[in-house]
């Protein structure tokens, strides 16, 4: 089943929307978890690249705080 839809333009130049199976995430969030359950997770991707969907996710499975900064263009 899909967990979510991203839109990417990838290596082509021309968007599309890929689907990202529920499996892959859970294996994500499974690997992220396998170092340990921290209790705040700070946000480092751009909100706009696909990678922060899993970076929003995880903490929240996890019963951990998502740290938004409140410009993500200046360094943690």
């Amino acid at each position: 089943a899909a967990a979510y839809l991203i839109y990417t333009s990838g290596t082509t130049g021309t968007p599309r929307g890929v689907l990202v199976s529920e499996r892959a995430l859970r294996h994500s969030i499974a690997a992220r978890s396998a170092r340990g359950f921290p209790t705040r997770v700070h946000l480092t991707a751009s909100p706009g690249f696909d990678v922060a969907t899993a970076q929003m996710l995880w903490p929240l499975t996890i019963g951990a705080e998502l740290a938004i900064p409140a410009d993500t263009s200046e360094p943690l």
